[in-house]
């Protein structure tokens, strides 16, 4: 068992001498972020969920205190992606109408 656990810290004192420790970290995160999206996860833990996305404070009555600015980023971003959204509604929807009329207009113009 000794053998082994100084094997280990050999193994693992060479492999930082000949990579670097910021090498081997950055490495292990690529990995387990690899590995988070293959589980359809963020790639990162703090990415979303109630740490990153409720209020990190609130008065005593109850009412949420200020976003910090990650939190107006995301709502920025957000509001943005919805009006994006909304406007490709409307135009999908315009060039539905324009197929049906240029269809009704075909009918139209077969039956004379």
């Amino acid at each position: 068992m000794m053998n082994q656990i100084i094997s280990f810290k050999a193994l693992s004192t060479s492999l930082i001498a000949s990579r670097g420790l910021k090498k081997i970290a950055y490495g292990r995160y690529l990995s387990i972020s690899r590995f988070r999206r293959r589980l359809g996860l963020p790639s990162a833990p703090n990415a979303t969920g109630p740490l990153c996305d409720e209020p990190d404070w609130s008065y005593p009555d109850g009412t949420p205190g200020q976003m910090n600015k990650g939190q107006t980023n995301r709502y920025i971003r957000d509001q943005e992606f919805a009006e994006t959204m909304v406007t490709f509604a409307k135009q999908f929807k315009e060039i539905e109408k324009m197929r049906q009329n240029r269809k009704n207009q075909a009918e139209i113009s077969d039956q004379k």
